[in-house]
């Protein structure tokens, strides 16, 4: 392994310190560094400092060396709320947990979109009028609620997928960005980390939001 593999930047005599100490407890246990086994030549680093420019895999997922075949995929992503990447591995014969409907509860954030509220105001009035030769009251506002229910839960999916899909674009230039600063460094591309970073520890916080409203934690 050749030393630009394991670190760039600062002091790189660190072959004879903590990596021969790993080393030697990955002989004496019988374990390999599965991401390094499967990504032989990538540079990819899981650690990074800004002043000065340092980066390092300090992260690893060690296995048992009996078990490699059992891995489909490893990984090195970023993580947008810790200095250190995340290690990740995929491993075969897991079973999906199936999931049940559940129960739809209203998110009330939607009262400060503006987007959803003028397109709500347009539909209710169509409804109303869709629905006028419904004598009875009572019938006539479950449906309209009804409506209301079905048309925000679809607003809300596509909004979902719409930030999903701004999330998976921002993760991707962000894994690029990240590659890109271990072949290249600069302070730029470590300032685009910074601000994809940002960005996306927006987007996990809304959602985080949104489960802490439907699941009622404090």
């Amino acid at each position: 392994m050749t030393l630009n593999l394991i670190k760039k930047g600062g002091n790189t005599n660190i072959i004879n310190t903590v990596p021969k100490k790993m080393y030697e407890l990955m002989d004496l246990y019988e374990l390999v560094d599965i991401w390094r086994i499967l990504n032989p030549d990538i540079e990819k680093f899981t650690f990074r400092q800004k002043t000065p420019l340092i980066q390092t895999r300090l992260d690893y997922f060690l296995i048992s060396n009996n078990i490699q075949d059992f891995i489909v995929k490893t990984d090195i992503v970023p993580s947008i709320r810790s200095d250190h990447s995340a290690v990740i591995i995929y491993i075969k014969h897991l079973q999906d947990q199936s999931r049940g409907s559940g129960h739809w509860k209203f998110n009330s954030s939607l009262i400060y979109d503006q987007i959803y509220i003028d397109l709500l105001e347009s539909k209710i009035l169509s409804w109303i009028n869709e629905y006028s030769t419904i004598k009875d009251k009572r019938v006539r506002w479950d449906i309209l609620k009804y409506e209301i229910r079905k048309f925000t839960m679809s607003f809300c999916s596509k909004k979902k997928k719409e930030k999903h899909r701004i999330q998976d674009l921002l993760i991707a230039e962000l894994e690029n960005t990240h590659i890109s600063l271990a072949v290249n460094p600069s302070i730029e591309l470590q300032n685009r980390v910074d601000e994809l970073s940002q960005q996306l520890r927006e987007i996990e916080d809304h959602f985080i939001k949104g489960n802490i409203i439907r699941l009622k934690i404090q």
